[in-house]
């Protein structure tokens, strides 16, 4: 077991979600669920069975200060630091090259930071993606989860497995498409053969580096030749070099172009935090389905949802209207319009 290792991809500035999060305070590191961050949730849920001193925290920079505060148990090896924002492909082959020259045979798990895992699911999490450990440990694959695929949504990364299984919960992927079209996505979904893409990737680190030099060859070269952490001009190098490295999501770069990927089944649910309107599905409800964080009034309203910080929000005769307050920012705006709130974010940005 000591020789497993889980790397916590929390380096994203996601905009769906403001005004609540933001450039300087994503919302990994704040309470949208319950009394902890996204952050802290998902290390307590992987060290549950990996084990804490085996975690690794993938952050940009400008964020390490919050992981310090929000996990400060945690020792300078722990937290790999990003320089820039360059998307998931570089920011995980660093974290399996740094953490393969601590243990050459290490079978790492990487796990994104914005997924809930609702409590009856814990155990079932936990078996799932121990299976998907041993299984990568005993085999030269790449495994992810397989969720179930519920609607053609385009939201998603699709997962075409063959009929036939390898064991009882792991299946061979034949072909991995991210956010495919509308019109694949539905033909997908009418074979019957395929999941949604969990987001999460467990493997051996040497399976995976023979891949990343094979497809992504400038990123591992200038990755690879990095000085140890320990060393005076390591940070010096890492961002020159970093800085060049091969921009795009793991997904695309990698997982797309490979033959040697497996899913596992999941039994659990997950909750990809992702908008408002998922997000406030988890806030509490009243008989009228309004949906309320912090503190709210509605005076004969319906399918509202409030977000607050401080001070409190009135709906008076209200119907499917969104108000979301935080520190200076308060937007409005229908209910069928919360999904564009990135679109909002852009044309707000600097006035």
């Amino acid at each position: 077991m000591s020789n497993r290792y889980a790397v916590i991809l929390a380096g994203g500035k996601g905009k769906r979600l403001w005004p609540v999060s933001t450039d300087a305070l994503p919302k990994q590191f704040l309470k949208l669920v319950d009394d902890k961050t996204l952050l802290q949730a998902t290390f307590e849920r992987l060290a549950s069975f990996i084990g804490p001193a085996n975690i690794r925290i993938s952050v940009l920079e400008e964020f390490r200060p919050l992981v310090e505060q929000q996990l400060p148990f945690l020792n300078n090896e722990a937290i790999i630091v990003e320089p820039e924002g360059r998307n998931t492909a570089p920011s995980i082959a660093l974290a399996v090259i740094l953490i393969q020259r601590k243990d050459p045979d290490a079978v790492i798990g990487i796990f994104p930071v914005d997924h809930y895992i609702p409590s009856e699911f814990s155990g079932d999490f936990q078996k799932d993606i121990m299976t998907a450990y041993d299984f990568a440990a005993n085999n030269d694959q790449i495994v992810t989860i397989g969720m179930e695929a519920t609607s053609p949504s385009t939201a998603y990364g699709y997962l075409e497995y063959e009929p036939g299984r390898q064991t009882d919960k792991i299946y061979k992927v034949k072909n991995y498409l991210e956010k495919p079209s509308q019109a694949v996505a539905e033909k997908l979904l009418n074979g019957a053969t395929c999941f949604w893409n969990g987001g999460i990737f467990v493997f051996k680190a040497n399976v995976y580096l023979k891949a990343l030099k094979q497809h992504l060859s400038e990123t591992y070269r200038l990755l690879h030749e990095l000085p140890p952490v320990c060393s005076s001009d390591y940070f010096s190098r890492l961002k020159t070099n970093y800085g060049l490295t091969e921009k795009g999501s793991i997904d695309r770069g990698l997982m797309e172009k490979l033959d040697n990927v497996q899913a596992v089944k999941a039994g659990f649910k997950r909750v990809d935090l992702g908008n408002f309107e998922v997000l406030s599905g988890l806030w509490q409800k009243d008989k009228d389905q309004n949906r309320n964080c912090g503190n709210a009034l509605f005076i004969s309203s319906k399918e509202c949802i409030s977000y607050a910080d401080s001070g409190r929000i009135i709906f008076n005769e209200c119907d499917g209207i969104v108000v979301l307050q935080a520190e200076n920012n308060v937007v409005v705006c229908p209910r069928n319009k919360l999904l564009n709130l990135d679109q909002v974010k852009e044309l707000t940005d600097g006035k």
